[in-house]
């Protein structure tokens, strides 16, 4: 049987604008109603004026109840979170976007019921208005 996938649907209302050195929470995923057997992230960002090679760094924190979550990440917490990949971003106002990362591994091999899906901008510069993003897509067994 093939796989099955689920539709490609966007993670909160990005995280447009976000100033240098901050995390960003950028949504939550409730996986409760059809649990996958995996889930894959892509994400987008843009610096914008003045805009250097540096990187957007994308985590997630996991939560059984949809209450409490591993600790989110911040510049002393970052081990508590899930590091899922970085965005290697371009020169001003050039879109960038990170190949699409399985996010099961980084939990054991199984999805945890709720993700928060987080942003950090380490580019030394703020992000453009536009075109920072995160989608997510399911994949379960068919």
């Amino acid at each position: 049987m093939a796989n099955a996938y689920g539709s490609y649907t966007q993670v909160g209302s990005g995280f447009n604008s976000a100033s240098n050195a901050s995390f960003t929470l950028v949504g939550t995923i409730d996986l409760t109603a059809s649990p996958p057997h995996e889930l894959f992230l892509i994400a987008s960002a843009k610096v914008g004026t003045g805009g250097a090679t540096e990187y957007v760094n994308i985590w997630v924190s996991g939560s059984l109840d949809g209450t409490t979550y591993s600790d989110a990440p911040s510049s002393t917490t970052k081990l508590n979170a899930r590091f899922v990949g970085a965005i290697n971003t371009q020169t001003s106002a050039t879109q960038a976007i990170m190949a699409p990362t399985a996010v099961s591994p980084l939990f054991g091999g199984a999805l945890p019921r709720y993700l928060k899906v987080y942003a950090e901008n380490a580019t030394g510069y703020a992000l453009s208005a536009a075109d920072n993003w995160v989608y997510y897509q399911t994949e379960t067994f068919g």
